[in-house]
């Protein structure tokens, strides 16, 4: 039985409207893959095109499991992620963003690391405004990815081409939200650092009964002992943390991440420079409450003999591979 003429008609009509009120699909905006074993590396666009001289990429980790990368500051071995951008000529880029790392010891060597899928975003200038034709963008990536065994120097060449035109989300942009939400928050709380190495932090909900861990991340390798406990002091307005500096000393100032854990098991990252104290007493065992071997997320930090790769045999060990 074949459909009539004007029910054909309405039909078609309902299926073009649909078609033009169907939401357009986020058009994906990333470059040339490097695969391996151990990851999956790419960089990505938090949007589908370009407009002006400045917009938004990312250097994006797929780790396997068991498998990390080094935070920014690597702490006693490894290096972090480095890229270069070749092309458009004189294109410059800024920093990483930076999720707050684990802390990871092993054979007494404490590292900063980060893994599972990893964003690490940064902006792009762009010497002049992107010409119809768009932009062909090139970059060359080095980074070490580690397991419990063994490191792998990795490199790959990147390719990406995005269009020139009103800038709207690509599929990738909600790895950006995510990334932008993992990204250490500035402090609320105060606090200080002594020349000994007691760093203080006080404010509201931080007593005994609201904080489960803590841990401070520095932003230079050499300033504390990484591999360290730091034990954790509660006192009536907050708590303490006793570092063990190793090349830090006041004046300098003692920049970084602290990682905090609630009674729920919630992780906070928090941005902190610490105004120097007086110096005061040691915290002594008895009055520590615990002991800070807990990452922000309450695992506790890795504690085996795996055999790592020194950092004199990095070099002489890179493994790379052009992108595929």
């Amino acid at each position: 039985m074949f459909a009539s003429a004007p029910f054909l008609k309405v039909l078609f009509s309902m299926m073009l409207i649909g078609v033009l009120v169907a939401p357009v699909a986020a058009r994906a905006a990333e470059s040339n893959r490097f695969v391996s074993h151990e990851d999956t590396v790419s960089i990505v666009s938090k949007s589908d095109k370009v407009s002006g001289t400045m917009f938004r990429l990312g250097l994006l980790f797929r780790l396997s499991k068991g498998w990390h990368i080094y935070w920014k500051d690597a702490g006693d071995a490894g290096s972090p992620p480095q890229l270069s951008l070749t092309q458009p000529a004189h294109v410059t880029t800024g920093a990483f963003d930076w999720p707050a790392p684990d802390w990871l010891v092993t054979n007494g060597l404490g590292d900063y690391v980060v893994s599972g899928t990893a964003l690490l975003p940064f902006t792009v200038f762009l010497p002049q405004a992107a010409s119809a034709g768009g932009v062909n963008l090139n970059g060359l990536a080095r980074w070490l990815v580690c397991s419990s065994v063994i490191c792998v120097p990795q490199q790959a060449r990147f390719r990406l081409r995005l269009s020139e035109g009103a800038a709207s989300p690509s599929a990738e942009a909600g790895l950006f939200a995510s990334a932008h939400d993992a990204k250490p928050k500035s402090s609320p709380f105060a606090s200080t650092v002594t020349a000994n190495g007691v760093l203080t932090v006080t404010g509201k909900g931080l007593d005994r009964s609201d904080l489960r861990t803590a841990h401070f991340f520095p932003n230079r390798p050499d300033a504390i002992v990484n591999a360290a406990p730091q034990r954790l002091d509660f006192q009536p307005a907050g708590f303490s943390l006793a570092l063990k500096p190793l090349k830090w000393s006041p004046p300098d100032p003692l920049r970084g991440v602290l990682e905090i854990t609630d009674a729920a098991g919630k992780g906070e990252a928090l941005a902190i420079a610490p105004k120097l104290a007086a110096a005061g007493p040691a915290v002594s065992a008895s009055t520590s409450a615990v002991v800070g071997t807990r990452c922000a997320a309450g695992r506790p930090a890795a504690q085996s003999d795996a055999v790592r790769v020194p950092r004199a045999r990095h070099q002489g060990a890179e493994r790379g591979a052009a992108g595929r």
